[in-house]
């Protein structure tokens, strides 16, 4: 897995938190005062939303990331353990007499 592919969900986060920092800010300031009863609930509502967005694409990004880490571990321990076959299979080649 590609960084590539991390960066849609780490876009998609970003964009969700700066949309409830936002929202955090004007509410406590500009539209503290100024909100209705229902609107005040429905707009901390969806400030709440875009920070549970925010939060679930944390996550994928955080499981991309593993999912890549372990992909890149795999990799290492094969491409190791060739190495370690074709260096005891050199060794055998010239511990043998050739007649």
């Amino acid at each position: 897995m590609d960084n590539n592919t991390l960066i849609p969900h780490r876009k998609r986060g970003m964009v969700f938190l700066a949309i409830a920092v936002v929202m955090l800010v004007l509410g406590e300031t500009l539209l503290r005062q100024s909100l209705s009863k229902l609107a005040f609930v429905l707009y901390w509502l969806v400030c709440l939303v875009c920070t549970a967005l925010a939060i679930f694409f944390a996550f994928l990004d955080v499981a991309g990331v593993q999912r890549q880490a372990r992909e890149a571990q795999r990799e290492l321990l094969e491409k190791t353990i060739q190495q370690i076959a074709r260096q005891k299979e050199e060794k055998t080649r010239r511990a043998k007499p050739d007649d």
